[in-house]
C-alpha cells in the first residue's frame, strides 16, 4: 500500500498478528518530517516486538502473537506520540516520552482518547516519562502530563 502520512500512524500500530504482514511502500518523504520518521517508527516497533523490515521508501510489518512493554520515544513528533499511544489498547503497559508534544497539532489529544476509551472492557495501560499509575480501565491522565514514580 502506498501510504499518505496522515493515517500511516494507526495502521501501523494497530495490525493484528491475525492480519499477517502489512507492507508499506511509496513513503520515502518519512524520512524528512519532523524527524527521520522511517527510523523513528521502526526502532519504536521494535520494542513493541514487531519484525520490521526497512527499505529506502518502504517497511514491511509483521505484528507480534503478543505486544511488548516497551518505553516509547516520540523524536518530538506528535504523530508519533498519537500513534504509539494506541499500542496501550493491546493491554501491555506502554510509555509515551514526551508527551507534550502533541500540542502542536492536538493538545487534547490524550484527554480525547480518554472519553473514547472510558468504560472499555480491556484494560488499557498508558503511562507517561514521568511516571505511572495503577492499572485501569480509564487512561490515568493529568492535564500538566505529570504524575509521581511508583
Amino acid at each position: 500500500m502506498g501510504a499518505k502520512v496522515e493515517w500511516f500512524d494507526e495502521k501501523i500500530t494497530v495490525s493484528r498478528p491475525e492480519e499477517g504482514k502489512t507492507a508499506i511502500r511509496n513513503v520515502y518523504n518519512w524520512r524528512v518530517k519532523e524527524t527521520e520518521r522511517m527510523k523513528a517508527i521502526v526502532t519504536e516497533l521494535r520494542k513493541l516486538g514487531a519484525t520490521v523490515e526497512e527499505g529506502h521508501d518502504y517497511c514491511v510489518i509483521e505484528p507480534p502473537a503478543k505486544l511488548n512493554e516497551a518505553s516509547i520515544d516520540t523524536y518530538d513528533d506528535h504523530r508519533m506520540a498519537m500513534a504509539f499511544s494506541l499500542a496501550a489498547c493491546g493491554s501491555v503497559p506502554v510509555v509515551i516520552n514526551d508527551p507534550k508534544c502533541t500540542a502542536k497539532t492536538f493538545p487534547t489529544y490524550f484527554d480525547e482518547l480518554q472519553k473514547l476509551i472510558q468504560g472499555s472492557k480491556n484494560p488499557v495501560h498508558l503511562f507517561f516519562q514521568s511516571g505511572f499509575c495503577p492499572d485501569r480501565v480509564a487512561l490515568p491522565f493529568f492535564p500538566s502530563f505529570e504524575q509521581t514514580n511508583r
